[in-house]
């Protein structure tokens, strides 16, 4: 009877351990998501989670892929997408508070090549992306020649060895890149091609969470905490790399060795 009593206990216990845990995606790359998970979505995410209550369990998983899991509810949430997934899948619930205020999507090309204003200025440029991104794919028609990558490093590796014209990309995520890379000299293209809220979203069977996670991210917000994250992990990932952070959106500087 004991040995029952406490095959009972022991169950109980690890529904209560386990039943708060949430499985999220990512699909970024540093400074975003790192490796070990500490980056600055990584730490924002846990952050969030554990101030309703609950933990987060970060796995980096390939975009469409992604994408599908959470939808089947295989995954419980997605982070760092644009607003209207829901429209496309039908499981999807937003969280409703940018996780990230403002991602350009920009130019990179190396010192004293061309101008680009627009897409229109990238004719007759052999230009690449990073596979699966599609506001870049979109616009292929436009370009001479079109190279997708498996990511963002491996973009900036063909823009270093000088095989392809234009790498486009968020502009974090690349100037990082090319630091980590030892790039000496990029340019960042001005105005951005686009610039987009990004958001987490859940599958719907966890509708409950959503306005509470949109509330904790509010808070970290107001009290300073998203922005020593920023600040945090890019002192980590990239120390000559010196943005001006206002009000949790980073405003990137071209970085110049």
């Amino acid at each position: 009877m004991k040995k029952v009593a406490a095959l009972i206990l022991f169950i109980l216990y690890t529904s209560m351990c386990y039943a708060d845990v949430y499985t999220v995606n990512t699909t970024y790359s540093s400074p975003y998501s790192t490796e070990g998970y500490s980056g600055i979505l990584d730490l924002t995410l846990k952050e969030m989670f554990k101030r309703a209550g609950h933990t987060a369990v970060i796995q980096k998983v390939p975009a469409e892929r992604s994408l599908n899991d959470v939808n089947s509810g295989f995954a419980d949430a997605d982070v760092g997408r644009v607003r209207g997934l829901e429209k496309i899948y039908k499981n999807f619930i937003i969280v409703d508070e940018p996780i990230i205020e403002s991602r350009d999507f920009v130019a990179f090309t190396l010192e004293g090549s061309v101008d680009i204003d627009g897409y229109g200025d990238l004719k007759g440029m052999n230009v690449g992306s990073v596979r699966g991104w599609k506001i870049f794919e979109m616009q292929k028609d436009k370009y001479k020649s079109f190279t997708r990558t498996i990511d963002t490093a491996d973009l900036f590796n063909l823009l270093k060895k000088k095989r392809i014209d234009v790498a486009l990309n968020a502009r974090l995520d690349g100037l990082v890149a090319a630091y980590g890379m030892g790039i000496e000299k990029i340019v960042v293209h001005e105005p951005p091609l686009a610039s987009m809220e990004m958001f987490v979203y859940l599958n719907n069977k966890h509708s409950e969470l959503a306005p509470v996670l949109a509330e904790k991210l509010r808070e970290m917000k107001k009290d300073g905490t998203l922005l020593m994250l920023y600040q945090k992990v890019l002192r980590r990932e990239a120390p000559a790399f010196a943005p001006r952070i206002e009000g949790g959106v980073i405003k990137g500087e071209d970085y110049q060795d």
